[in-house]
């Protein structure tokens, strides 16, 4: 099998991620004791927070770990957006975007306005001509799950510095491929997912979040810290750790953040869009979106079949893709793809040269 869909999670794993993960699968609970065990647990939870702090330019303690990115997603905009207010996000957007701010319009009167980012270098400035009155946050994804579209978070940042705006930031694809600094970009929240660029396991994210904010919780529970009071402790982490933390997954997601710095992020975008490049020119046979723009997803469609045909007869030839709307309709559609979606081969840091040959060989041959 030929892993072409990265952009669902990182596949293969680097050795040092299965080895730390396996470490701490018989461990004590971090934060909640005293002793030794308890005490080793929190130093690598500790540890692996350093990592995320200096990858994305903010301070320890504004690293929270969630269960993903979805999680992280949901807490940033329903614990940080105001009721009733107006909201900027992009046609863009996952449903881990989509479907919060939804439910904030429907349960909270909150309005809603998109930018087109068919044109990515303009969304600051289609940002700033929405901007009204009433606008309180602004909420993008750094980079399309479906088409190499990525947008300028600096500029936009400026922008939300200019009017007092939260920015709120879906890295979920661009965490670990593309340079980020939240005090840079002005980024009141950063949310990843801890199982695609960063390389660590499933079931971890990374919520990362102003030291000078306090979000509305959206979990409560044991913290380890603070236990007489009947709410969740000011503080951040803690404010947005309750429960247990994923111990084995946030071990395995320090090991992934390490391999992804001493790689370096700037060479891992490189050659994914190297990559790129090679398949599209070898493509003859199938429409490909966006080709103009080169990175780690390549969306495609053949003729006279549907997209789940064709991710199926790719299966059969030996490559993993995916078929469909990726859980981002709004993003087809603004691509201009069919009603059924389209195919998505993502690549990541250890797909080779060889495969993309192979793969654009066998879609050539479904024609």
């Amino acid at each position: 099998m030929i892993y072409l869909d990265n952009g669902a999670t990182s596949f293969p794993k680097p050795d040092s991620v299965i080895k730390r993960s396996a470490r701490f699968i018989s461990a004590a609970n971090p934060g909640r004791s005293s002793h030794a065990l308890a005490r080793d647990a929190s130093e690598e939870v500790y540890s692996v927070r350093k990592s995320a702090a200096e990858l994305f330019g903010c301070e320890t303690e504004e690293v929270a770990f969630t269960s993903g990115a979805t999680a992280a997603l949901n807490m940033a905009i329903k614990g940080l957006i105001p009721d009733g207010c107006h909201i900027i996000t992009t046609d863009m957007e996952h449903n881990s975007v989509r479907r919060p701010l939804y439910s904030l319009a429907r349960d909270e009167g909150c309005r809603i306005s998109r930018i087109s980012t068919v044109h990515p270098e303009r969304a600051a400035e289609e940002i700033r001509g929405l901007i009204r009155a009433d606008t309180r946050a602004v909420v993008v994804n750094h980079a399309s799950n479906i088409v190499n579209r990525v947008l300028p978070l600096w500029e936009i940042g400026e922008v939300c510095r200019e009017y007092g705006l939260i920015f709120i930031v879906d890295a979920s694809q661009s965490a670990g491929k593309y340079e980020i600094d939240v005090r840079r970009a002005n980024i009141k929240a950063l949310c990843a997912a801890g199982h695609k660029g960063l390389l660590g396991p499933m079931g971890v994210g990374l919520l990362i979040i102003d030291k000078d904010l306090r979000p509305k919780t959206i979990l409560e529970g044991g913290s380890g810290t603070q236990s007489r009071e009947a709410e969740m402790p000011s503080e951040l982490p803690d404010r947005l750790e309750a429960g247990t933390l994923p111990l084995p997954a946030i071990a395995g997601l320090g090991e992934g953040i390490r391999w992804v710095m001493n790689t370096g992020v700037n060479n891992i975008r490189r050659w994914e869009k190297m990559l790129f490049d090679i398949a599209v020119r070898h493509i003859k046979y199938a429409t490909v979106y966006e080709r103009h723009l080169s990175g780690a997803n390549l969306l495609f469609n053949v003729d006279g079949l549907s997209a789940a045909e064709t991710a199926a007869r790719l299966d059969a030839l030996g490559f993993a893709v995916r078929s469909g709307l990726h859980c981002a309709p709004d993003a087809h559609e603004s691509v201009g793809t069919p009603e059924y979606g389209a195919v998505r081969a993502s690549l990541g840091p250890f797909t080779t040269e060889r495969d993309v040959l192979l793969f654009a060989r066998a879609l050539n041959s479904l024609h």
